[in-house]
């Protein structure tokens, strides 16, 4: 069973990877600094046999948590009074 943020796009651990892995470059197109979707779509394409994409997802992953803390993404569609 799928666990983690994986498994809550997943649909709770329902092995459905396609749309984790759609799900999670949506994510990461709102925030490219986001790390641990890159990971998460890394677990996801390695379950798809996507070793290369899973690899590189993980190699980006790593790169941004050495790079320090990640700034909050803009809020984007937020009415703010």
């Amino acid at each position: 069973k799928t666990g983690g943020l994986l498994g809550t796009l997943a649909g709770g651990g329902s092995n459905d990877f396609e749309r984790a892995i759609a799900d999670f470059t949506k994510t990461i197109e709102i925030d490219p600094d986001f790390a641990d979707a890159y990971q998460a779509r890394s677990d996801a394409k390695s379950s798809t046999g996507d070793q290369a994409g899973a690899e590189a997802d993980a190699a980006k992953a790593r790169a941004l948590r050495e790079a320090g803390p990640r700034k909050a993404p803009p809020l984007r569609g937020v009415a703010v009074d």
